[in-house]
């Protein structure tokens, strides 16, 4: 059974945002997009710039760094400056609260 740890209230990433989060030490970036949410790993696989520091349209993560960007629900680069995606973390929501579990 996966160890679900709380990480927010769903009211605390509004929408088409995101917002970092700690989860037993480790940075996790909660993605608000087109009505779902998504949990990543908080710094990009660049140069482990926060992401959150970054711009997210509801669709497309941008890293302001160096402009790698990230689709907003599966994490999977996008255009020809990433060359790799970000990390997921398996997410639920139990009411108006989101859990992650850092397994896997």
């Amino acid at each position: 059974m996966p160890d679900w740890k709380r990480v927010c209230r769903i009211d605390e990433v509004p929408a088409d945002s995101m917002k970092e989060f700690k989860v037993n030490g480790t940075g996790v970036l909660i993605v608000h997009a087109g009505g779902a949410f998504a949990a990543f790993q908080a710094m990009c696989p660049h140069e482990a710039v926060a992401l959150a520091d970054g711009i997210c349209d509801g669709s497309i993560i941008t890293c302001l760094e160096h402009m790698w960007q990230f689709d907003a629900h599966t994490g999977a680069p996008v255009g020809d400056d990433a060359e790799r995606g970000l990390k997921t973390y398996p997410l639920r929501q139990e009411r108006d609260e989101l859990y992650v579990t850092l397994e896997g």
